[in-house]
């Protein structure tokens, strides 16, 4: 993750409710598509490679910005969902 001096943490709009709405988008292709096809062994590869992936990815975002940003991020995690918003 690259970062400058310039960069400002964004809390409102759909970051006001969830913290990484680009990988709930993600998710939602990772398994809408292979539904919508009937695929069902899509959607097992989706939930075997690709969430854990995306998992892994927020860990390591999350540790970057919460170097970068400090308390500001700490209390901006309080208030928000990380990927669902009322489950997770």
């Amino acid at each position: 993750m690259e970062t400058s001096d310039q960069h400002q943490l964004v809390t409102d709009n759909i970051y006001g409710k969830v913290r990484h709405p680009a990988y709930l988008g993600l998710m939602c292709l990772f398994f809408g598509i292979p539904l919508s096809l009937g695929s069902w062994g899509a959607v097992g590869i989706a939930m075997l490679g690709g969430l854990p992936a995306m998992i892994y990815r927020i860990k390591i975002e999350e540790q970057s910005l919460f170097k970068w940003f400090g308390q500001e991020y700490a209390e901006y995690i309080q208030k928000t969902w990380k990927l669902i918003p009322y489950i997770w």
